[in-house]
C-alpha cells in the first residue's frame, strides 16, 4: 500500500511498562481552521497502520488524524506475559496514549473497528480515573458478543507447544462455516497470524475477543456513536448492532457488503458519512 505523503512515524514509550512501545502514525488536517479536532484511528485484530492509511488520508483532508497500533499489532512491541492482552489493559494503555498525545476533552473522536471497537466501549464505559473525553466515537462491524466465544475460552488451557495444531484446527473450523467473501478475509488473518508471533496473536484471542461480553451494556456509552455495520456479517448481526444507538446524536449506517471487515476498499464511503456526521452532529460549522 503506498504510504501517505503527509504521514509521520513515531514511536511511544508507555512509563507505566518502558518494555511496551507503540507504533504511530500522524496526518495533518488539510483544512484550515479544523487543526483543533482530531480523529484517533487504532485498527482492529491483525490490523496495522498500512491497512488504514487510505482511510486516515482520506480523513485528514478535514481533521488531524492519528493511527496507533496497541501492544501485539503491527510493529508495536509483543511481549510474550501472559495477561498482557485483555480489554482492560488495551483501555488502560489507550488512556496513556491519549494523555500522552494532549488530546484535549471533546477535541478528538475515536475510531475502532472490530476488536478494537471493545477496546473503546471499556475506555469510554467502565475505564477507572481521570482520562481524555471524546467527542464522539466511530465503531464499524461492533459486536457486544462474538460467536464462537465460548471455543477460544477453552483454547486457554491448550499448552503452548500445540498452538501451532489449534491455529491450523480453527482457520479450518471457520474456513468451512464462512462465507466467500469471510474466507478471503480468513486467509489474510492466518497470515497476519504468523507473521505477528503466533504466541502473542493466541493471547489475544484468548484474553480478548474470547471474554468480550457486552451484552447489556451497549446503553453504558455516554457519548454519540456513528455505526457502520455489513448487511451481511458472519461474526455478528445488525440487530445486535442496533442496540448501540440510544443516544439522540448516534446513527446507523447499513453498508453493502458480506464481510465482516470490510473497510478497505470502501474507504470513500466511509470518509463520506464520516465528514457529514461530524460536521452536523458533533462539531458544525
Amino acid at each position: 500500500m503506498r504510504l501517505g505523503r503527509s504521514m509521520k512515524i513515531h514511536y511511544l514509550t508507555l512509563a507505566s511498562d518502558p518494555d511496551i512501545s507503540l507504533r504511530v502514525a500522524s496526518f495533518t488536517c488539510g483544512k484550515e481552521g479544523n487543526h483543533d479536532r482530531t480523529i484517533v484511528i487504532i485498527p482492529g485484530f491483525f490490523g496495522s497502520i498500512e491497512e488504514r492509511t487510505t482511510l486516515a488520508e482520506g480523513l485528514a483532508e478535514n481533521y488531524n488524524v492519528i493511527v496507533y497500533e496497541p501492544r501485539g499489532y503491527g510493529e508495536s512491541s509483543k511481549k510474550r506475559q501472559k495477561g498482557m492482552y485483555t480489554v482492560d489493559s488495551y483501555a488502560r494503555e489507550m488512556r496513556e496514549v491519549l494523555r500522552m498525545l494532549h488530546l484535549r476533552d471533546h477535541g478528538f473522536v475515536l475510531f475502532g473497528s472490530s476488536l478494537a471497537i471493545a477496546t473503546l466501549h471499556q475506555y469510554s464505559a467502565y475505564i477507572d480515573g481521570e482520562k481524555p473525553e471524546p467527542a464522539a466515537m466511530i465503531f464499524v462491524s461492533p459486536a457486544p458478543r462474538y460467536k464462537q466465544a465460548g471455543i477460544l475460552r477453552f483454547l486457554g488451557w491448550i499448552p503452548g507447544w500445540m498452538i501451532t495444531f489449534v491455529r491450523k484446527a480453527v482457520f479450518l473450523f471457520l474456513w468451512l462455516t464462512r462465507n466467500r467473501e469471510e474466507r478471503k478475509n480468513l486467509t489474510y488473518a492466518q497470515n497476519r497470524f504468523v507473521a505477528l508471533d503466533p504466541w502473542v496473536q493466541f493471547r489475544i484471542a484468548v484474553e480478548s475477543v474470547a471474554r468480550i461480553d457486552f451484552n447489556g451494556g451497549e446503553r453504558d456509552i455516554p457519548v454519540p456513536l456513528c455505526v457502520f455495520i455489513a448487511e451481511k456479517d458472519d461474526f455478528t448481526d445488525p440487530e445486535h448492532s442496533r442496540k448501540y444507538i440510544h443516544h439522540p446524536d448516534s446513527e446507523m449506517i447499513l453498508v453493502k457488503a458480506d464481510a465482516h471487515k470490510f473497510i478497505q476498499g470502501k474507504e470513500d464511503i466511509l470518509v463520506a458519512h464520516i465528514n457529514r456526521f461530524l460536521s452536523t452532529r458533533i462539531w458544525p460549522s
